[in-house]
């Protein structure tokens, strides 16, 4: 079966052929399951050796100043995003207790 488990990867991390590889790649690695998960892109908990190649590439070499750059601005964006949507709920939710407030005063009101 082509495809390699968390265990069989953390098995094989320390082996010099693997490790070779990690440095023909420009690929720091030093925690197997870390690696692992960031590889796994479909998230099934298994490499195959397409999705191996593929993450290692990836994630070869260190990350330049300008792709962290890239990286943060994306972040704010998100974070914008993320604001903008929690004040439309919150609002949501206040018109909805009020909503509930009105319903619920007629009903506990004293006619006596």
């Amino acid at each position: 079966n082509k495809k390699v488990t968390i265990d069989e990867f953390e098995a094989y991390f320390n082996n010099p052929s693997l490790q070779s590889l990690f440095r023909a790649l420009d690929l720091d690695a030093d925690d197997a399951w870390s690696l692992f998960r960031a590889i796994d892109i479909d998230g099934d908990c298994v490499l195959d050796p397409e999705e191996f190649l593929e993450g290692c590439l990836q994630f070869r070499g260190n990350a330049s100043a300008l792709e962290m750059a890239g990286v943060r601005r994306d972040l704010n964006k998100q974070k914008g995003k993320i604001r903008s949507l929690q004040t439309e709920i919150i609002a949501v939710l206040t018109e909805l207790k009020n909503s509930l407030d009105n319903l619920r005063d007629p009903l506990y009101t004293d006619k006596c």
